[in-house]
């Protein structure tokens, strides 16, 4: 799955950025084991929480400038 990234959420919005993948996952460790991967060299953009939608969600860039949205079912 891949998302628009709004304005005021997330990174600083340029040409490139405007769009994420998400990953969907079904058990906390797998989704901080995916979480501590993809943000080891890059930026944690909204640490792991418990949302409204979901039991754990986070945005991380990766070293690579890809952003990633991290959800937990």
């Amino acid at each position: 799955m891949f998302a628009d990234t709004p304005e005021g959420i997330g990174p600083e919005l340029v040409v490139g950025n405007n769009v994420s993948l998400v990953i969907q996952t079904r058990n906390e460790e797998e989704t901080k084991r995916l979480f501590e991967s993809l943000a080891e060299g890059g930026k944690i953009e909204m640490p792991l929480d418990a949302v409204p939608w979901a039991q754990l969600y986070g945005m991380v860039t990766d070293r690579f400038g890809i952003n990633w949205q991290i959800n937990q079912e």
